[in-house]
Order: C-alpha cells, then structure tokens, then sequence
C-alpha cells in the first residue's frame, strides 16, 4: 500500500534551464529496502488489433497499429505489474508517472476511483509509445482516464523540446493539465498545485471533456468566478505544508547554489556590478515534501540536438546536481536521454 508522502517532482521550463532544455525530473521513494530499476530501450514496431492488459486492476487497452522507440524504467520484479515510470520516445517526448497526490473527500464521493482503470502501473507504456509531443501526452492520457477511470490520485509530467505539461487526475475520471511557463521552474509535493485554470484557453489548460459541467453540478467550486484546480479537487494538510515550505529552501540551494556548484537554473543579474546578486526564476506553486526512503531519479531531458556542446553541458551539469543532491547511500539515478535515431 503506498503512502501519502512517495514522491516529488523538479521542473524546468526552457527559458529557466543553464542550455535551453526542457526537464522533468522525480525521485521515487519506495516503500521497503530494496526496489531493483531496469533502464530499458523498446524498439519501434508495428502491431495489429493488439492490447494491453494490466497486472494490477485487469483493464484491457487497445493499443494503436504504431508504437514509436521509447526508453523506460520498469520494475525488475515485474509480478505486480511494469511500472515503467518514466522515458522519452524517439520524437524527443518525456514522460514521468507517478507521483501521488490526494483528492478531497467531496468530489470523491461524486466520482470515485475505480479498482480496474487505468493506474499508474499502465500509464507509461500506454502513453509514451504513441505521442508526438507533451500536449499530445495529457490528451491521450485524459482519454484513456475519462473512458476507463482510475483507482488513483496522480500527477504526471510531460516534455518535449519546447514545453513542459503537468497533468492532474481528479477523482476517477476528471483531470485537469497546465503548461508550465517557459520562464519558471517548479518544485512539486504529493498534493494539487494546479492552481487558476481558464479551460478557453486550451494553449495553456486542458481538463476533461466535462470538467466545469461536472463542478456546476455538484456544486464543488468554493469560489464562485474562479476555476481554481487545487481549491476544487484537492486536499489541505497543515502538517504537509509546514514540511514542504522548510524544504524547498532546501532544494533551491542546489538549484541555485551560492557557491562555486554548477547550477541547473538560469538566473538573472540586476546590473554588471551585482552580478553575484541573483533573482531566482520561480514559479508560484514551488514546494517540495521530505524526501525519505529510497530514492530514484527518473530524469526526462529534452535537450538541444546541435550544437553537440549544449548537450553534453546540460546531461553533465544535471549528473552532477541530481548525484549531489539526491545520489546518497546506496540511492541510484536513471537517466533516459534522447535524440534517437534509426541505426541505434
């Protein structure tokens, strides 16, 4: 049974990054001493009337005639399902799940989990093989969460080259995505952060098909002229916020070091004779949960094809940072880099 406080997710949009990458990045605590990762690479290929069955809640997927190359991370005990967590397919798309969140007790009861949906065990592999960018990612996956429901609370991250989604599921078929700013970066807890939404603008939000009709029903909004995500679907913990706002400071030391560590994020200086002074590129909704157990990163880079440099710069400074901060005791990091191509 999983716990409340599994994972935390770090985002950064393009514009924040060192070299212009997009990343996704997760630790995955997991829930006893030892939980072997494999790096995977499955190969294109294409398949005819095939499907794709669940170990854990038994649903049956039909899955498309094509599947694109993609990387993963599945479990190396596979009895209780693949969980392959998180890779990046041959078009340069990223995808992380899960990370676990909660949904309140009032919208559960319109609409609650199912036991044989779509969960997290299922989401890569019926995902990542089959889209061509990030928004591509949150409208397969809202499909398949609106027609088959989940027995799970999640949040799901998509990138591709130039964008990073952030994908919510509500209760057991709701769902709403935001596409993150290019300019900020995101530490993310186990609860909602999806905050204002405006479903009219589907360049930045996306939510299921009936997402505000579903709301107007049941009366679920407590702000009547606002769609806040986090304020409708989501929990409130007072232990869960103490913790998180002591350790995001914490984690933005390592983002933004103060000394002589390579940074991941991009800062700004106010003049040429302040230029240690920096500004931090943040976004609103950045907090991080205590990191406990055993941790394993899942790392989601899309990064620049040419020049040559820009990728090795951003794949070595994101090594260092991640084994620095996260890579301790026996820890282990996986990384899953792209551009693919044809003959390996």
């Amino acid at each position: 049974m999983k716990k409340d406080t599994d994972c935390t997710e770090i985002l950064v949009g393009k514009a924040a990054s060192m070299d212009g990458s997009t990343i996704v990045a997760r630790n995955e605590d997991g829930y006893g001493p030892i939980n072997l990762i494999k790096f995977i690479v499955h190969e294109a290929h294409d398949q005819t009337n095939a499907s794709y069955t669940s170990v854990t809640t038994g649903v049956t997927v039909p899955l498309p005639d094509h599947a694109y190359r993609y990387t993963a991370t599945p479990q190396a005990d596979q009895s209780d399902g693949q969980y392959e967590e998180a890779g990046i397919n041959e078009l340069n798309v990223g995808m992380s799940a899960t990370e676990t969140t909660a949904t309140n007790a009032r919208v559960l009861g319109y609409d609650p989990l199912v036991h044989d949906g779509v969960d997290e065990e299922a989401m890569v592999t019926l995902v990542l093989p089959y889209i061509k960018s990030a928004k591509e990612g949150v409208q397969r996956l809202g499909a398949l969460i609106e027609k088959y429901g989940t027995g799970e609370s999640n949040s799901i991250a998509f990138n591709d080259h130039d964008d990073i989604w952030l994908f919510e599921t509500a209760g057991g078929h709701h769902w709403g995505a935001v596409r993150m700013p290019e300019d900020t970066y995101a530490i993310v807890p186990n609860q909602t952060v999806v905050q204002e939404m405006d479903l009219n603008d589907t360049d930045n939000f996306l939510g299921a098909s009936d997402l505000v009709d579903f709301v107007e029903k049941y009366h679920l909004n407590p702000t009547p002229g606002h769609f806040n995500f986090r304020e409708i679907f989501g929990t409130q913990s007072d232990r869960m916020l103490i913790t998180t706002l002591r350790e995001h400071g914490m984690v933005k030391n390592y983002l933004i070091p103060k000394s002589n560590r390579i940074p991941l994020i991009k800062t700004c200086r106010y003049s040429d004779n302040q230029a240690k002074n920096w500004l931090l590129k943040t976004s609103s909704s950045s907090y991080l949960h205590t990191i406990t157990g055993r941790l394993t990163i899942h790392l989601a880079l899309s990064l620049l094809v040419t020049p040559v440099n820009k990728h090795v710069t951003g794949l070595s400074r994101w090594i260092a940072i991640s084994a620095h901060l996260f890579c301790k005791s026996g820890m282990t990091c996986l990384l899953s880099k792209p551009p693919f191509n044809g003959s390996h």
